[in-house]
């Protein structure tokens, strides 16, 4: 699904890992462990094509082709992207999850039912489905990581990047979380997380990257 060779990262003038090497397979859930500042988040804004490499394009090959070669829109249906940084939006929950969807349908267009569908099951995979209509801004930081996550889903994309999914969350959410990442790795889902949360995130993972 995505392959890595000789991939430098960083920003200009500054290096932060470099000639990294890696094959990241479809069914799989790999984690990147470091310690802070040794370059995951950086790897991951990278390898989302938020930011390109200090390598030649060929060095992330995603689907058979250069990363940098995808248009936004169909790198977007290829890939998506969990942060743990986002606005305090004044939407009700299913309406930030439905932006997940925009790949598809563009932003303004009323949802298919091939949407709806996506967006009920990632409501209902992240336990979402009794906050459809809160308001985003009123949920705990705990549950607004669990909505970006259910948005994440709703866009459908084979391959799923997340950046501490598991902060803010509690004991029993952690494990739910690393449980559901299991699941969708089994469901042929390319996943790499990058979390500290290692003695709960280990036991389900198939691999591991460290930088």
């Amino acid at each position: 699904m995505l392959r890595i060779e000789g991939l430098t990262i960083g920003y200009a003038g500054r290096v932060v890992a470099e000639n990294l090497c890696h094959n990241f397979g479809a069914g799989t859930l790999t984690l990147l462990t470091g310690r802070n500042g040794s370059g995951k988040s950086t790897l991951l804004r990278t390898l989302a094509g938020m930011q390109p490499p200090l390598s030649p394009p060929e060095s992330i090959m995603l689907a058979g082709k250069p990363l940098g070669n995808y248009a936004p829109r169909e790198l977007a249906r290829l890939r998506a992207v969990v942060q743990t940084r986002y606005e305090s939006v004044n939407l009700t929950v299913q309406q930030v999850v439905e932006m997940g969807r925009a790949p598809y349908r563009g932003m303004a267009r009323a949802l298919r039912p091939s949407d709806v569908a996506a967006v009920d099951k990632a409501l209902a995979d992240c336990q979402l489905t009794d906050y459809a209509q809160r308001s985003f801004r009123l949920l705990s930081d705990g549950e607004r990581q669990r909505v970006m996550i259910a948005a994440a889903l709703a866009q459908e994309a084979p391959l799923l990047l997340l950046d501490e999914p598991s902060a803010f969350l509690d004991y029993e959410a952690r494990q739910q979380l690393f449980t559901l990442l299991r699941h969708l790795a089994d469901e042929g889902r390319c996943i790499i997380c990058a979390t500290h949360d290692l003695d709960m995130a280990r036991p389900v993972a198939d691999d591991e990257m460290a930088l």
